[in-house]
């Protein structure tokens, strides 16, 4: 099993800042392949698309540029997505076709004989003669069918668009969702019914993304339900890709979204969630899960034992830093004013791993700051008796003492028993702390 650490900037084997936002996902026998966004000089001007495999999910192999940048193809490339058409044995690549001033609204569309490429450009267009931003593509697995799902109309529609057999045009507008403004899209099926994942539109600031199923890709789908809880901006991020692993032993679905960051794009983070199933038979992610095993063969997820440690119970603060009420806090308190000068902290006491052990383990610091996106704040965390260094950590701006806090995570070196965990910020203003959970 591997295990997946949502919100951390992950690397590939060979130590370098993974670069595949906005992508998706292709299994071809055993190993997966990942296709997204290289934003690496932090723009939005296109840099290619960047593919990279594994096994697991979790250790990811760089495979170097598939679509590279050029004159010949578009000044910025989002949303890649890559199918497989067993017919003609060809990779097709649709990606999102623009000018930097967003006027184009066109789909791209490249094919190699390869999944790891070099692709080759076949041209941009509007898919009849229909504007498309925001883009994604799906293939039914029960009959090959494939499909895009677009942002049109001047972003106010999102349509639905069978494909031609060989995957390389659309071929007829199937359905329409109107004048609700929808985008980072994505589809899957579970158990005959095919289950439509979006968000609404509010730039690259997060917001509660939504579910809706039907009986076909082709629609009627229904009212839209949140599928996470209300107000946490599906805990910062938006969904880019929703992927279906069918194990050996059971067959899981996993949210993929990115936790954009607008003002360093390239070191926007993923956010990867198991999906449970609630009452009504609705996806949804609850809790939410720092970090997480997952097994790519088995299809198995493991959720770690989680020790809780809260600031009523566990805290205590210095220098300008308070504590105060928080309805969504373990315990009801909060520490507010972490930061802005070197005594300004908040101390956890007892922190240990769930078994007691001795080692690195990661952690969730939840937290709230009302800063206007896409401001970060930071903080620096150290063990006392076992850190050499404190340890940087980024909090994107959210969370609420009212529906909920957010989390950034952390590995925490942790001595056998009882630990004291301080944040601290001496440059700046850092989060108000309401909880850690280790895992």
């Amino acid at each position: 099993a591997a295990t997946i650490v949502s919100g951390q900037r992950w690397t590939d084997t060979s130590g370098k800042y993974i670069q595949a936002h906005g992508g998706g996902v292709l299994k071809v026998q055993d190993t997966y392949y990942w296709v997204g966004e290289d934003k690496s000089d932090d723009s939005g001007t296109f840099q290619g698309f960047h593919m990279y495999s594994s096994l697991d999910l979790a250790a990811w192999k760089d495979e170097g540029l598939v679509l590279p940048p050029s004159n010949k193809t578009t000044s910025v490339g989002e949303r890649p997505k890559i199918l497989y058409n067993a017919s003609t044995k060809k990779y097709v690549l649709w990606f999102h076709a623009e000018d930097s001033g967003y006027a184009l609204a066109q789909v791209g569309v490249a094919v190699s004989n390869q999944v790891t490429g070099p692709y080759e450009f076949q041209g941009a267009f509007r898919p009849l003669g229909q504007e498309s931003r925001d883009m994604s593509v799906y293939v039914d697995p029960k009959d090959q069918a494939a499909y895009l799902i677009f942002a049109t109309n001047d972003n106010k529609d999102l349509a639905i668009a069978s494909l031609s057999a060989d995957y390389l045009k659309p071929d007829k507008l199937e359905y329409t969702i109107a004048n609700q403004r929808y985008e980072g899209s994505g589809m899957f099926s579970k158990d005959n019914k095919y289950w439509l994942i979006l968000s609404h539109q509010s730039s690259w600031e997060p917001n509660d993304n939504m579910a809706l199923v039907a009986d076909s890709p082709k629609g009627p789908f229904d009212s839209p339900t949140g599928i996470a809880p209300a107000n946490l901006k599906t805990y910062n991020s938006q969904n880019h890709f929703d992927l279906v692993i069918r194990g050996s032993e059971q067959t899981c679905n996993i949210y993929m979204g990115d936790r954009w960051r607008s003002d360093k794009l390239g070191q926007s983070t993923e956010v990867w969630q198991p999906f449970e199933w609630n009452s009504s038979g609705r996806p949804y992610i609850e809790p939410f899960e720092d970090a997480w095993d997952l097994d790519a063969k088995t299809g198995t997820i493991t959720r770690f034992a989680r020790s809780t440690f809260n600031v009523a119970q566990n805290a205590k603060v210095s220098g300008n830093t308070k504590i105060e009420d928080c309805a969504k806090c373990p315990g009801g308190k909060i520490a507010n004013g972490v930061g802005g000068s070197a005594n300004a902290t908040v101390t956890f006491s007892g922190v240990r791993s769930p078994n007691g052990a001795a080692g690195k383990v990661w952690a969730g610091i939840y937290y709230n700051h009302a800063d206007k996106y896409p401001k970060y704040r930071n903080a620096f965390v150290r063990v006392t008796g076992t850190s050499t260094q404190d340890v940087e950590v980024n909090f994107a701006p959210g969370g609420s003492v009212d529906s909920g806090l957010q989390s950034s995570p952390v590995m925490l070196d942790l001595k056998a028993g009882d630990n004291d965990v301080t944040i601290s910020n001496a440059q700046g203003s850092g989060p108000n702390v309401g909880y850690l959970v280790v895992y």
